[in-house]
């Protein structure tokens, strides 16, 4: 990927009028007006980390009227609770730190946000360059600071004119057709703190408009009339309603069947929502499941078990729909990058093609999606309390319009076992799959969405090593807090190869038996109850998601502690064999 990507986003300026609103800013060249662009662009939220080489910015950032600022003390947090907003508003939201270390804890965040494709702007304070590599203080080589994992970057300082143009083509790129992070790092001499009054001028909103692309689609339409079986792979998306509406119209094709997570935030009967659950214990050999055509959107898809089973059938066309990573091939069989918006391809597909009504091929996935179902509700009727019992009770619990936030590992490998519901948005941090910013990234939506509720489910591990989300004075109370403890790593108990070795439960499961995750939480003000059998957990789960009552405890440890819960679990896997 080229750096300083500007295609598929044109610049479309509008005015919004407002009185003229005199006020103060950093006396600092360039400042005031670098903030304007941000405003200009779009950038409503700035969260901040403290600092003292960042004051200019953050002066000026706290002054002007249409920039909401928020202070998350730990950069680590503070990157994905920007990136939880971003997520939640769609639309760019800023990052704000000091100097030297501080911005190389962003990168977590940046990487998560590079393949989530979401516009995190994010502005680092530093030193002049001639005091890099000569022993100052919090002084490092900040440029470049996060390699390949942003779209662009710019180097600013106090000195020079504002390259305004610069500036506005990375903030329009970064909402574009291929979006993702970008990065400023302004450097400052001192003094840092003063002010200068200052009139905010009117707001001149730039637009980004998506370029609708036209890719040919000749090779594309032949191969799709040809083809008698076709698997349609649905990866982790924003909630769209067109692409929702077009592919509910596509799936009633019988030769058509759609493959689903919870994270693709599309759900009807017609699909298989739940595909490792299905497709346990189906083998390379069984070919009348094999499609001749692999249509896939979306972004990272959880399941290992459909990656290997693709890549182990020889498919004859594989179709991706993108408008980034062309070259991203997951399942060895690529035919042909199609950069065109998702519903659009639906959309000319639902109208030039005549669905072939003698397939059976839709019936044949469903028929075997319906009897793991069925095997899943017989077994968890006979099960008893244990990390898969919980999954159940709690996603049982989740009301209509909750933005459901799963941590990763365990957590997220569980809820794709159980059918998603049509009215909750399901989201995790799949782009690189780490456990880190979890918690801080549901936090980020919660407070940019005041008036939706949020739910996190997340385990031990995830919590404790995201527990700095929790140090916040204006931690949002519509977010809920759901702590799975099993005592430590889970998910090296369940997947192929840990528990082979000697060093499992010192290096693999890593036990965290004699931390408090209550005391914890309460240490930062958040009320909690503990639970630890299916009873109170059904009853507690309930009390959780009231929206409106007194004294409303905001978060849940379950203790499923020295449950067999692996054993459980692969007992489930070995009786769809």
């Amino acid at each position: 990927m080229e750096r300083n990507r500007i295609e598929g986003a044109n610049l479309v300026v509008s005015n919004t009028r407002n009185k003229m609103r005199k006020g103060s800013t950093s006396a600092k060249k360039n400042v005031a007006e670098f903030v304007q662009l941000l405003v200009n662009h779009g950038v409503r939220h700035v969260v901040v980390s403290p600092g003292s080489r960042n004051a200019p910015l953050v002066i000026a950032c706290d002054e002007h009227p249409d920039i909401d600022c928020s202070l998350i003390h730990d950069e680590r947090s503070a990157g994905f609770v920007a990136m939880g907003m971003t997520l939640e508003l769609q639309k760019p939201v800023a990052v704000l730190c000091t100097s030297g270390s501080a911005v190389a804890n962003y990168l977590p965040a940046v990487v998560e946000a590079y393949y989530q494709e979401l516009p995190l702007v994010v502005i680092s304070a530093d030193r002049p360059k001639e005091w890099i590599n000569h022993g100052d203080g919090q002084t490092i080589m900040q440029e470049g600071v996060f390699g390949k994992h942003i779209l662009s970057e710019l180097s600013l300082d106090d000195q020079t004119e504002l390259p305004k143009e610069e500036v506005e083509h990375m903030l329009t790129a970064c909402v574009g057709s291929w979006s993702g992070p970008i990065h400023f790092n302004f450097a400052f001499t001192e003094p840092l703190y003063e002010t200068k009054e200052h009139v905010f001028p009117e707001v001149i909103e730039a637009e980004a408009i998506q370029v609708d692309l036209e890719p040919d689609l000749t090779l594309f339409r032949k191969a799709w009339e040809k083809a008698d079986k076709k698997l349609v792979l649905v990866g982790q998306m924003l909630p769209d309603e067109n692409f929702r509406n077009q592919l509910a119209v596509l799936s009633n094709d019988p030769s058509v069947i759609v493959l689903t997570e919870n994270t693709a935030n599309v759900s009807n009967r017609n699909y298989v929502s739940c595909i490792d659950r299905t497709i346990e214990g189906l083998k390379e050999s069984d070919k009348d499941f094999m499609p001749d055509l692999l249509l896939t959107f979306g972004g990272a898809v959880v399941s290992k078990k459909i990656k290997r089973l693709l890549r182990s059938w020889p498919i004859e066309n594989h179709f991706r729909v993108s408008t980034s990573f062309q070259e991203m091939d997951t399942y060895r069989h690529l035919t042909e990058c199609l950069e065109i918006r998702p519903s659009k391809l639906l959309k000319n597909i639902n109208s030039f093609y005549r669905s072939k009504t003698e397939s059976g091929y839709q019936a044949l996935w469903k028929g075997r999606d319906y009897l793991h179902e069925q095997k899943l509700e017989e077994y968890l009727e006979r099960t008893e309390f244990c990390d898969f019992k919980v999954f159940q009770e709690v996603l049982s619990a989740v009301p209509d319009y909750v933005h459901l936030h799963l941590g990763n590992s365990s957590v997220v490998r569980y809820a794709q076992l159980f059918n998603p519901f049509p009215f909750v948005r399901y989201s995790c941090n799949r782009g690189t799959s780490g456990i880190d910013g979890s918690l801080s990234t549901a936090v980020g939506a919660a407070m940019a969405s005041p008036d939706t509720m949020h739910l996190c489910i997340l385990g031990d591990v995830s919590f404790l090593y995201d527990s700095n989300a929790l140090w916040n004075m204006n931690f949002p109370s519509n977010l809920r807090i759901v702590v799975i403890n099993n005592g430590g790593g889970g998910i090296f108990k369940i997947i192929p190869g840990p528990s082979s070795t000697k060093q499992l439960n010192k290096y693999f499961f890593a036990q965290n038996e004699g931390v408090q995750l209550s005391n914890l939480l309460k240490n930062f003000g958040i009320t909690s109850i503990e639970v630890n059998d299916l009873e109170a957990l059904q009853k507690n789960m309930f009390d959780l998601m009231l929206i409106e009552t007194e004294n409303t405890f905001l978060s849940l440890v379950v203790n499923t502690v020295g449950q067999d819960n692996e054993h459980i679990l692969n007992s489930f896997f070995s009786i769809l064999h």
